[in-house]
């Protein structure tokens, strides 16, 4: 029975440092999306179009936030761990800035990982945030929030304010990376941030940041990466596979890509 026991005993050490160490070598990132789509201002709750019980958010909307749970979990076959090849930490918290869409697209995702939800406002300072943001050891995060608040300005500026979010998680001379967020232009719906390496000191940042292009399952054979906006009449789509935007940015989409 002693025995047993010391073995027992052995077994589970071995299998606790073992998880442990996967965990210690994970890569921490800051994951930015923009929520789900959602009804213009222009649309009028009362229209017939519009599903009060899921308002905010749009039927393509709600089929993203169907997408994102897959793509933020770590036991599925889409966790973008998996997309990317990278042995990402898994997502310990969830940032949303405090309105009606980021929120409709974010407590279904929390609620399947049973994370609970952070929230900020739109005069927050940036420089601030990331100073005093407490990152939970071998856990990345999930930011959720609006285009106004990404990217400062509306859709149609080619450039972001001052003010960006997307900005500011950046050496302010870190120009190929500043660039890499100005080229793409105003966040789209199919587009994915990735920050990471933060550095802390006099000033705090992150050293990296990756645009990705989130491509959807059209059927067996075939990959789109203008899906996310055009789900009219699917139910859900799954996100297989994260391409790196192209160097040419949101031009290069526009001319190329036909994703209008």
């Amino acid at each position: 029975m002693i025995a047993k026991n010391m073995i027992k005993a052995v077994v589970t050490f071995l299998i606790f440092n073992i998880a442990s160490a996967s965990y210690a070598t994970c890569i921490q990132e800051f994951f930015v999306l923009r929520h789900g789509e959602d009804y213009s201002k222009q649309e009028d709750i009362s229209s017939p179009t519009v599903d009060p019980t899921t308002y905010p958010l749009t039927p393509e909307g709600r089929a993203h936030v169907i997408a994102y749970k897959d793509l933020f979990s770590n036991t599925s076959s889409q966790w973008i761990g998996k997309l990317l090849g990278e042995d990402i930490c898994p997502i310990g918290q969830i940032i949303i800035s405090d309105s009606k869409a980021p929120r409709a697209t974010a407590e279904p995702i929390a609620l399947a990982l049973n994370l609970k939800i952070q929230k900020f406002n739109k005069n927050t300072n940036w420089s601030t945030f990331l100073q005093n943001i407490n990152l939970k050891k071998n856990k990345s995060v999930l930011m959720i929030s609006t285009r106004q608040i990404l990217w400062a300005l509306e859709r149609g500026q080619n450039s972001p304010d001052n003010n960006s979010l997307l900005i500011n998680f950046l050496n302010q001379n870190d120009t190929a990376d500043r660039n890499k967020i100005i080229v793409a232009r105003s966040p789209q719906f199919n587009y994915l941030y990735e920050f990471k390496n933060l550095q802390t000191g006099t000033k705090t940042f992150f050293q990296d940041v990756g645009i990705y292009i989130q491509k959807v399952k059209v059927d067996t054979n075939t990959l789109d990466q203008c899906f996310m906006r055009l789900t009219t009449g699917k139910s859900s789509i799954e996100i297989a596979a994260l391409t790196l935007m192209p160097e040419g940015g949101y031009d290069y989409i526009n001319k190329y890509w036909n994703c209008n």
